[in-house]
């Protein structure tokens, strides 16, 4: 598969759009011969909905939708495989933080507690 390109990506879903509000257009005006009732103008903007509809069909091939939208799932599928990573990167912070904290918390302990003794020293203040 060809390297996924931002800019292409862009471009192509620009086009995508521009045909889509042309070809609407192009559905309202016929939509308003007909309500007119004067049948030339209605085969008029139906040849031109046509010729719009073949001209775009050129311009962007099935094949390549389908590359624009395989190139599209691979990214999101690495934007969500990201995700996963950030997400277990914040939990392991998250676990080392705990960790840091408990074994600060153990040094602390063993500094306040005198040899051969269970209770906790009480630690000497200098007098000031």
């Amino acid at each position: 598969m060809d390297a996924i390109n931002d800019t292409e990506i862009l471009l192509v879903m620009s086009a995508l759009d521009s045909q889509f509000a042309i070809i609407t257009v192009l559905q309202g005006k016929l939509r308003d011969a007909i309500a007119s009732g004067d049948w030339s103008v209605t085969e008029q903007w139906n040849k031109n909905l046509a010729i719009a509809g073949d001209v775009f069909g050129k311009l962007i091939t099935q094949e390549e939708i389908m590359s624009l939208k395989d190139k599209i799932d691979t990214l999101t599928a690495a934007i969500t495989d990201r995700d996963k990573q950030i997400e277990q990167l914040k939990q392991n912070q998250t676990e080392l933080q705990d960790a840091e904290a408990a074994a600060d918390k153990a040094i602390s302990d063993l500094k306040l507690t005198p040899p051969n003794s269970t209770t906790p020293a009480t630690p000497v203040v200098a007098a000031q």
